[in-house]
This record gives structure tokens, sequence and C-alpha cells, in this order.
């Protein structure tokens, strides 16, 4: 059994699918052998096939038969946008079990077609792997007395990586346009009154800019358990929010009743710098764990 992928498309990591068009072939022993007919795709859904051909070859009965359809995939997106996912496209024999059907993968000529490409994503070449799949039922056949049944299965994987870079400046642009505007709210002189309050009132719209832009990042991965690359981003920068704005309020009250302006407009200035290296270096520190 082999497999041959002519259009890869559709690829929607947030709802879990990708859209494939393909040919496989078998080569069987006896004409009655008609694997490409009685074969299911168990993380497929909303199948078509056409092209059906059987021809006999000096090695046994050569079918050959293409397939359209859009594929359930798992895909993991803990360091999105620098996820690397196994696009795989499952093929199990639907009829005959193990006792009377096995698959051999094709593997030297299964492959993916040099004219494949999907914007956003860079692809690495596909293999083909056979395998039994165990079921904890036997499905009501009383000639498997032991509970359980095994069928054929040929499993096609495709490496893709996303073209992280690009998608990474859609994802955290508004993101860094906030760090941006909080770095620049640090620069206001907080000895003055009405400086003090339009660093707070700069803090305060990053707060609200935060808020807004995490709630899109659904939009982005989806639903998902844990934490991923994105939601540490903003929660760094949510930190250095909170964190800024907790030292605005304390200087402010030690200007009015200990320390000199000049003293604390010197201390304030090394603290916000700090804020600033230490936010750097944690998205550093996140961005290289991601890659790697």
């Amino acid at each position: 059994m082999g497999a041959y992928v002519t259009k890869l498309y559709g690829i929607d990591s947030g709802d879990g699918t990708f859209k494939a068009v393909f040919w496989m072939w078998s080569v069987c022993p006896e004409q009655t052998d008609e694997p490409l007919m009685t074969l299911e795709f168990p993380n497929g859904e909303d199948i078509s096939a056409d092209l059906e051909d059987k021809l006999e070859r000096d090695d046994g009965w050569w079918s050959t038969r293409k397939f359209i359809g859009t594929f359930r995939n798992t895909f993991e997106l803990k360091d999105f946008p620098f996820d690397r996912q196994q696009l795989t496209i499952q093929v199990e024999e639907a009829v005959l079990d193990d006792r009377e059907l096995l698959y051999t993968a094709d593997s030297d000529e299964s492959g993916l077609s040099p004219a494949v490409s999907v914007p956003g994503w860079e692809l690495d070449k596909l293999t083909a792997a056979a395998s039994v799949y165990t079921y904890p039922t036997t499905f009501g056949d009383p000639s498997l007395p032991d509970g359980s049944s095994r069928y054929a299965r040929l499993t096609v994987s495709i490496p893709a990586e996303r073209a992280h870079w690009a998608t990474f400046a859609q994802a955290t642009f508004s993101l860094y346009i906030v760090a941006l505007l909080v770095f620049a709210g640090m620069l206001f002189n907080i000895v003055s009154e009405s400086m003090f309050l339009g660093r707070m009132g700069v803090l305060g719209s990053a707060l609200f800019a935060v808020v807004v832009g995490y709630s899109t990042t659904d939009n982005l991965i989806g639903a998902r358990g844990g934490m991923y690359l994105l939601d540490y981003l903003y929660l760094t920068l949510l930190l250095l929010i909170v964190a800024s704005t907790a030292w605005t309020i304390a200087a402010h009250r030690w200007v009015a009743t200990a320390l000199s302006p000049d003293a604390m407009l010197r201390q304030d200035r090394l603290v916000s710098a700090g804020l600033a290296g230490s936010y750097l270096l944690a998205n550093l520190v996140l961005l290289v764990m991601a890659q790697t």
C-alpha cells in the first residue's frame, strides 16, 4: 500500500483539520483482493473517491484510487507560532482483520508532490508506515473469543512547520505596541503631579489593551488547556504593567513624604530601566525555549 499527496490545503490548527487530495495504490497477489475498496479513514470526514482502476502486473494485481477529504488532526500549539506539527492520514482495513489481510507500506514510492505549497507552512518529506491497530472489542465476531480485534493500518505523515516569524509578527504586533506604550509612560516624571497622573493614565490604558488583546488569542489558537507561549507573553506584559503601576504609586508617595525630588527621579530611572530589562530578558528566554 502506498500514497502520493497531490494537494494539501486548508490547514486549520484552531479547528484541528486539514484537507488533502491524494492517490493510493495496492499490489495484491489475487484479483479478488481489493483493499482500496474496503478501507476507511479513522480520522477522515467528507471523503470522496473516484478513478478506480485495476491492472494485472507480473508481481500481482495493481490497483489505484483517488481520494479527496478532510482529516482531523491533533495540533500541539504550546509553542505557537513556533509549532511543528505532524499532519496524518490514517488508513485502515474495514472488513478483513489481520488474520486475512496485512499492509506493507510502499515507503519508497509514497510521497508529497513538489508542487504542493501551503501559505504559512513549510512541509517536509512524507512518510508511510504500516501497523496493526487493536480494538478492545470483537465487534460481535464469534470467531474472536478474546474480546479484541486487530486490523491493518497505514499511517501517512507529513511534517509541517509554521512559517513562524511572519505569523509571530501578526500575533504579537499589538502586544509589543502596548509594551512600547508602557516604556514611554515610564518616561513621565513622577515628581510632578500632572506627570504622575499622565503615567498612571498610560498604564491604565495599557492594562485595558492587554485584556482586550488577550481575548483575541482564542481566534488564533482555538480552545486550549494549560499555558501556551502567547499566554506567557501576555502574562509577562501584565506583570510589567502591574509592577510599573505599583512602583509609580509607591515612588510618588515617597516623594511627598521623605525623598527629595532629584533623588527620587534618579531612583525612578533605575527601577524603570530594571523593569524594562527584566521584561525584555523574559521575552528572550520564552522565545528561545519555544524554538528548542
